[in-house]
């Protein structure tokens, strides 16, 4: 920067320059005479310069014509480019005409720096007419951060908040000049925390460096944040001291700051034996870390004694982790070995356990720490019984199988290792180069304390080894309880093995024996025949035979062949009773003895089907549309459905029946005499006898039984049956032609009253059946109430529910339920017999608010009956009714109150005239003389009737009916209309009144 006096000089020096380029070339002359064009360009730049600063010292650009400086030139007409290599010149390109002073451009004076890595620089500058200059080297001072790693030489990426960490960053310094002191390296983040400081002494050659600087991470918060590195160099240039600055933004993921512990009894196995390989495994537990894992180091040694510095190292490595999860990282199945050089007794030994997880540029450590234990067991081994190898002698071209006993001796037991090659007997020819090797078959993969006899698979044997010494071996892989194998091999001591001719046996036959062989019953005994051929010119002995099986029925059982001829056959049967069933039971039969030789058999696998055996059970319905009776309807046809069901596996042949009708035709095709019917009948089939009832009222009884019982063919004996072989129905036949005929009685056309009881109508019921098993029951009866226009009306507004019943004589037959203008009369077992009639009365109490009239309707389906009995027991019984316009009965009452007003009405309103009178009721608390008047709409009388007290019972107290005829006073029927009819009390002076519409 310049001081505030060189601001000041170069402030007038432009400004002087400025005036005196006005003063010699006005400005329209200037834009009319620039000059465009240049011969050569000349930079005068000082050799030695600081990267990012404006150029120190004389600095500058001078443009000439053919002969001298082009004072005139215009920049913004033909601008000119700086440019620098590995770099850039900033400004890079100068076109502003201000900045040209006479054919000269002060590049200190506007600023020109160079931006790029320190070092010996080029710089150009060229016009856009292609004039370049030439081109000085000059040295660009400063130190450039060339990498920043972390302590692996890794890129540093990421740290721990408030975890030490050392960072390594690598400056060089490309200029020709060396740093006046020493530079500085400080580290900070952006987001805040406490920055550090290094300075580091530079190389004399000043080339690259390397430098460490510890971070301050203390309180970064967890995420993305940015370190932030600044380089300071301090460089003395002539006399004056220039300083360089270089910074480096690096982007780094925070994670919060995490630890690290040995999980409580993660190390494993916890016994091994020694100077066996093991898995090692341990899990670590790092609550609170994130960050990724980028290696790790593990050495766990094992202490003579836990105050003891004598240790010997059981694994060391850089092991990659099994798993990481939940913050626990697992590894698994670490080659670990306690060296047998230890020397070490049984007995538990206490670990050593050193750790490091390095994440990026941080290390997270466990020192020396005795955190758990192993159990070291005691050498055991199984031994080889001596003589026990047999046989020493096999055949020539044939197959053969040796065995031989280990005894184990201290331990509870021995596990073979089950994975296939790790437990074999090997033979092996040093003549001929002939070698076999066959798997040990050990059941259960275990030693037992004690003796244990072991079978090798069968081997066989090339003719081409007749009359050679075979060399025999074995190999196992076993443990006690640790998790590692131990190998023991033996060679039988240096037992040898003859290859002789001997008696060749071959077995060439087996079979199962039953009578549906190869499929038997559960607890059917049965025999598994087998056939082993003599196919040598020597007389076979003692031949042991074998028989065993991968199912339960039989344990492995031995057979002894006295003597076998030469090329003849000898057959043994075992004998089979098997206990459960078995889809698929493999027999198999080897020849175990060893002192001839064999061939490979030709069929010495069984296969037997073991299932359970059949049993039979008849069931059977009778399916009619009748109850429990047996009750069918004269000519409707039934079904009788028979099924023969078969529990078990085992196959069985069919059966045959025979339906027995007792004579009767029901329709059965084939039938034989007497109308019965025979056939067959096969497993888990249904048979339906498809019948007609007769055409009139019987009883007969339908017997079908089972005359022959099925054969279960793995048996050739009787299946087994469960319940009866026979059955019988005995079937009703009845018709079903019958109904109940409702007749309604009303009582006679009189008003009721208000209050009081009444009965309202009678029924008549008659049950038209003709045969005596068509009883019906009578359900129930729902009324409908009217008013008078026919409009529903609830049952209250016209009677008294409670009070309202049907009776027969004195006895009650019925509770109501109430729905709005319905009431159900339910009966309580009112039976009516077949060809009988009974006769109900329907009283009630009339309700004390009840109005001028009230109706009730009757329809035959209001009424509902039930067959008692008979084929159609159960049913809704037909219900007829006299033909009267789809209904029963309909019929209306008029309600006579208690007072005057209340009680004088009309029995039907409108009249007819013609019909019968017309009534009136009305009712009396006293006695008195009546007017009965009738007056047209206009007032004029047209009949009146006067009664005197005592001359009638109308006058005395009471309810009455007075009756008019329709004549006027002269004796003629009045004309069709509304009138009015007036009662009118002499003794009171009450009158009541009432309109009556009459029409003809």
């Amino acid at each position: 920067m310049f001081g505030w006096m060189n601001m000041r000089a170069v402030s007038i020096s432009f400004f002087l320059g400025v005036v005196a380029l006005a003063l010699l070339c006005p400005v329209s002359a200037v834009a009319q005479g620039a000059s465009t064009s240049l011969d050569r360009i000349v930079m005068e730049i000082g050799t030695q310069q600081i990267v990012g600063r404006t150029l120190i010292g004389n600095a500058r650009l001078l443009l000439y014509g053919v002969e001298s400086l082009q004072v005139d030139y215009d920049l913004s007409l033909n601008k000119i480019t700086m440019s620098a290599t590995n770099g850039g010149m900033l400004p890079g390109v100068l076109n502003n005409p201000l900045w040209c002073d006479s054919g000269i451009i002060d590049l200190a004076a506007i600023g020109m720096r160079y931006s790029g890595p320190s070092g010996l620089v080029q710089v150009t500058a060229t016009n856009d007419s292609g004039v370049n200059t030439t081109s000085p080297i000059i040295s660009f001072n400063g130190y450039d951060i060339l990498q920043v790693f972390d302590f692996k030489y890794d890129p540093f990426t990421h740290l721990f908040s408030g975890h030490p960490v050392t960072a390594r960053a690598v400056v060089r310094n490309g200029g020709s000049l060396r740093a006046e002191t020493n530079p500085s390296l400080r580290s900070s983040f952006k987001s805040g925390g406490g920055s550090v400081r290094v300075f580091f002494s530079p190389d004399d050659s000043g080339a690259v460096d390397t430098i460490p600087i510890t971070l301050n991470t203390t309180g970064l918060a967890s995420g993305l944040d940015t370190l932030v590195l600044e380089l300071e160099a301090t460089y003395r240039i002539d006399t004056t001291l220039y300083t360089s600055r270089f910074v480096q933004n690096i982007p780094m993921i925070i994670y919060p700051l995490a630890s690290i512990d040995l999980q409580n009894n993660a190390l494993s196995p916890d016994s091994v034996y020694a100077g066996a390989e093991f898995p090692l495994g341990l899990s670590i537990n790092a609550p609170g870390f994130e960050g990724p894992i980028d290696s790790n180091y593990l050495k766990v040694d094992l202490l003579y004694g836990l105050n003891d510095a004598q240790s010997t190292t059981i694994f060391e490595g850089t092991p990659d982790p099994t798993s990481v999860l939940l913050n626990v990282i697992d590894y698994t199945n670490l080659p670990a070995r306690i060296s047998l050089a230890a020397g070490l007794l049984p007995g538990w030994y206490h670990l050593r356990t050193n750790y490091s997880l390095i994440s990026g540029a941080s290390v997270f450590s466990l020192t020396n720490l005795v955190a758990d234990s192993i159990y070291i067991l005691p050498f055991t081994s199984p031994q080889y019984v001596p003589e026990t190898f047999a046989p020493e002698t096999v055949a020539a071209g044939g197959f053969t199988s040796f065995r031989f006993d280990l005894s184990v001796t201290d331990v509870d037991s021995l596990l073979i290792d089950p994975v296939p090659g790790r437990a074999t007997l090997t033979v092996v020819s040093s003549t001929s180069g002939f070698t076999s090797t066959t798997p040990l078959l050990i059941p259960g993969n275990v030693l037992h304390p004690g003796r244990n006899t072991v079978i090798a698979s069968q081997m066989f044997i090339p003719a081409s080894e007749l009359d050679k010494d075979l060399t025999v071996s074995s190999t196992l892989f076993y443990r006690q309880s640790g998790p590692s194998y131990l190998q023991f091999t033996t060679d039988f001591d240096s037992q040898l093995v003859r290859v002789q001719p001997l008696p060749i046996a071959q077995v060439v036959l087996t079979r199962s024996i039953a009578p549906n062989a190869p499929i038997v019953n559960v607890n059917q005994p049965y025999f598994i025949r087998t056939r082993v051929a003599n196919v040598s010119t020597r007389t076979l002995d003692s031949l042991v035979i074998r028989i065993f099986s991968d199912g339960t029925s039989i344990d492995t059982l031995y057979d002894t062949i006295a003597t076998i001829a030469p090329q003849d056959t000898a057959t043994i049967d075992f004998p089979v009773t098997p206990h459960e069933a078995n889809p698929e039971e493999v027999f198999r039969v080897e020849i175990v003895s060893t002192h001839h030789g064999q061939l490979p058999p030709t069929d010495n696998i069984a296969t037997v089907r073991v299932e359970t055996p059949a049993n039979l059970q008849v069931t059977n319905e009778l399916k009619l549309t009748a109850g429990p009776q047996h009750f069918v309807e004269t000519g409707a046809p039934f079904i009788l459905s028979v099924s023969m069901v078969k529990f078990g596996q085992s196959a069985v042949t069919e059966g045959q029946y025979h339906l027995s009708t007792q004579g009767l035709d029901l329709g059965l095709p084939d039938i034989i005499s007497g109308r019965d019917t025979i056939g067959d009948i096969f497993p888990d089939q249904q048979i339906d006898f498809e019948l007609t009832a007769p055409n009139f009222d019987t009883t007969f009884t339908l017997r079908f039984t089972l005359t022959k019982r099925p054969t279960d063919l793995n048996t050739a004996q009787p299946a087994g049956f469960s319940g009866d072989s026979t059955f019988a129905y005995i079937i009703r036949v009845a018709s079903t032609d019958a109904a109940l005929f409702v007749s309604p009685t009303a009582t006679p056309a009189a008003p009721v009253y208000s209050g009081q009881n009444a009965e309202l109508f009678r029924l008549d019921l008659t049950n038209l059946a003709q045969t005596e098993v068509n009883r019906f029951s009578l359900d129930s009866i729902r009324l409908q109430f009217q008013d008078k226009h026919g409009d529903p009306l609830a049952v209250h507004e016209a009677i008294n529910p409670t009070t309202l019943a049907f009776w027969d004589n004195g006895t009650k037959l019925t509770t109501a339920g109430v729905d709005g203008d319905m009431v159900t009369l339910k009966f309580d077992a009112y039976e009516i017999p077949a060809d009988v009639s009974k006769s109900i009365w329907l009283r009630g109490n009339i309700s004390a608010d009840a109005g001028g009239a009230f109706g009730i309707r009757l329809d035959t389906s209001d009424v509902w009956a039930t067959y008692l009995d008979g084929p159609a027991q159960g049913d809704d019984a037909p219900v007829n009714a006299p033909p009267n316009g789809g209904y029963i009965l309909e019929r209306f009452y008029s309600v006579s109150g208690p007072t005057l007003a209340q009680s004088f009405i009309i029995e039907d309103n409108p009249w007819h005239p013609g019909t019968s009178p017309a009534r009136f009721a009305y009712t009396l608390t006293q006695e008195s003389a009546l007017e009965f008047r009738v007056f047209t709409l206009g007032g004029e009388q047209v009949f009146i009737n006067r009664i005197n007290s005592g001359a009638s019972p109308l006058t005395t107290p009471g309810a009455h009916i007075l009756e008019w005829d329709g004549l006027n006073g002269e004796g003629q029927m009045v004309h069709d209309g509304v009138y009015i009819v007036s009662l009118y009390l002499l003794r009171t002076g009450e009158e009541a009144r009432i309109k009556v519409a009459v029409l003809k």
